[in-house]
């Protein structure tokens, strides 16, 4: 088979090659990189649901797009050799386990104990563990030799694709982040794939962090499409989870107040997808406003155009309230998180009032 070889050679994300072309679209503070051990679980997840297509249900976050990358990698991946892995993937409990643990392997597939947050993965991993996981992973790797067909193909597959569809504001600086939540986080990568769909955001050990975003096909126009303004949103978005979520559970988990907020978007058509989780409404209610804020600067009002679509009737009926409140006290305090422990328990008091005098 094409790519089979005896010789393996292991390489970096992005090889050298790659890297100078992808320095085009290096904008500030952000690094745009192809991940070659996030797009190898993909690509597993992938070829599963070819050959399962019933279980789609159970990998909504997982797309088979109709093009001919995929029939390479069913190809190059006979997925009913490599039952092991197949038991990991199908007791994931949680879509967001494959970016988390391909930030935490180091080029080799091995498990970089300075980078994994062994902690976020073990709670949903549900079957084995990481370090199996990892094991697993390398011996597909080594077998289909993965990185030649990495650094020959997906590299350039994805370059064509990036530099076909994406177009980020050029005065885009990542430092909003860091100024808005006064943070100093080390790096900002964007992680694209064709194999899933939504974002994940998501940090390492290092304070690196990293916004995972899906790209989709579209059948009837026969090629893949983003909305760049929603993109760029959704990376404020993806971005802000791993600040907001950790201060949220901190002073929130297990309160009334939070369980007020949650009944109320219960109450208003919240999706089921958002209702695993008490937390959850206010990570989403807080990274939401936030994001809208951080990409005004880019793109002005957008309420109107992105989140009045669906999610401020969906749930979320005070997000447009929350954004007034951040964008006018958000500048008398010294930090984000002083804000949000002083602020936000009145902000949801005063709007779900009925809930609490039940």
């Amino acid at each position: 088979m094409l790519y089979r070889k005896l010789k393996v050679t292991y390489i970096k994300s992005i090889s050298k090659e790659s890297e100078l072309i992808m320095k085009n679209f290096i904008i500030k503070g952000l690094n745009i990189e192809i991940n070659k051990q996030y797009e190898l679980i993909l690509a597993i997840h992938a070829v599963y649901l070819l050959k399962y297509p019933e279980k789609k249900d159970e990998f909504d976050f997982i797309e088979t797009p109709n093009i001919e990358y995929l029939t390479e990698l069913a190809k190059l991946i006979n997925i009913d050799k490599y039952p092991e892995i197949i038991k990991y993937i199908i007791n994931f409990e949680d879509c967001s386990l494959p970016i988390k643990i391909a930030i935490g392997l180091d080029d080799f597939y091995n498990v970089n104990y300075e980078k994994i947050k062994e902690e976020d993965i073990n709670k949903y991993i549900g079957y084995g563990s990481v370090e199996g996981f990892a094991k697993e992973l390398k011996a597909i790797a080594i077998d289909i030799n993965w990185d030649k067909f990495f650094s020959e193909y997906v590299i350039n597959f994805y370059k064509i694709l990036i530099k076909s569809i994406c177009n980020f504001p050029k005065n885009l600086d990542l430092n909003d982040l860091n100024r808005f939540y006064s943070t100093n986080n080390k790096s900002y990568t964007f992680i694209p794939s064709v194999l899933m769909n939504g974002g994940f955001g998501v940090s390492d050990k290092k304070e690196n962090m990293f916004y995972n975003y899906g790209f989709i096909y579209d059948d009837k126009k026969d090629k893949f499409v983003v909305d760049n303004e929603y993109l760029v949103e959704c990376l404020f978005h993806e971005f802000s989870h791993p600040i907001v979520n950790p201060l949220v559970n901190k002073y929130f988990e297990g309160t009334k107040i939070l369980e007020s907020l949650y009944e109320d978007a219960i109450q208003n058509n919240l999706p089921r997808v958002y209702s695993k989780n008490q937390c959850i409404i206010l990570y989403e209610y807080l990274v939401r406003a936030n994001a809208y804020i951080l990409a005004k600067k880019y793109y002005g009002n957008m309420i109107p155009n992105i989140e009045e679509r669906w999610i401020v009737k969906n749930g979320f009926r005070f997000l447009p309230d929350l954004i007034n409140l951040i964008e006018d006290k958000l500048k008398e305090y010294l930090n984000y998180e002083d804000f949000i422990k002083s602020e936000i328990p009145k902000f949801i008091e005063d709007r779900v009032k009925k809930t609490f005098k039940r």
